[in-house]
Formats: C-alpha cells, structure tokens, sequence
C-alpha cells in the first residue's frame, strides 16, 4: 500500500512539474569551463514552447549581480523555437554554480551554469 501511495505520489510531482515547464530546453545546465577574472562569458539556451499556447517569459531572476540574462519579449508561439541568453561576470576567484529562475505566464523554471573562475 505505502508503494503505491509514494507511486501516485511521484506521478503526480511529475504531472505539476510538467504543466509549469512549457519551454524545453536542449539543456537546463551549462558549463561554462574556465573563466577568466574579470572577463565577461556569455551562453546562449536554445528552447521549444512545447504547449498549445502561446508562452510569455516574464522575468529572470539569477542569485547575484553577476549573472544577467536576456529573454525575448515577444510571446513565444507554440512549437516556436527561441533563446535566451546567460551573461556571467567573472569578479571573484574559484568553483561557481548560477541557477536562474526563468519565470514565464506559465510557471517557473530553472536554468543554470557552472565553471571557475581563474
């Protein structure tokens, strides 16, 4: 019985989860490797609305000032495909981990890049 009530459970995570994750990307993780102090690197994150409607990215919301990113504002069409891109600002030495919070009319979702800094 508790294995079946932890499988509905799951199915249910995944069914949210899915309804507020209209935008595929081809990755939801970059690594942007090693990143000179003081450099600026950017990535781009290509993605499908994968709906029937139309989606509208409403903001982006990174863990620092260090991390900007650009979106279309223009609603994304269903099937369309667009981008978004991630501009990081190296400042301090050592490991980093950036995961952006992309908020769309449909829900949020999250995105992120990795790397050092030298």
């Amino acid at each position: 019985m508790r294995r079946l009530i932890a499988l509905t459970a799951a199915v249910s995570c995944i069914a949210v989860a899915s309804a507020a994750s209209p935008l595929k990307f081809e990755s939801e993780s970059r690594n942007l490797g090693r990143v000179a102090r003081k450099s600026r690197t950017e990535t781009v994150f290509r993605f499908v609305n994968d709906t029937q409607a139309p989606v509208v990215i409403t903001g982006a919301k990174s863990p620092c000032g260090c991390t900007k990113v650009r979106f279309p504002s223009r609603p994304v069409m269903p099937h369309a495909t667009d981008s978004l891109t991630v501009v990081f600002n190296a400042t301090e030495r050592g490991a980093f981990y950036k995961k952006i919070t992309i908020a769309t009319s449909s829900g949020q979702q999250t995105i992120a890049v990795r790397g050092t800094v030298e």
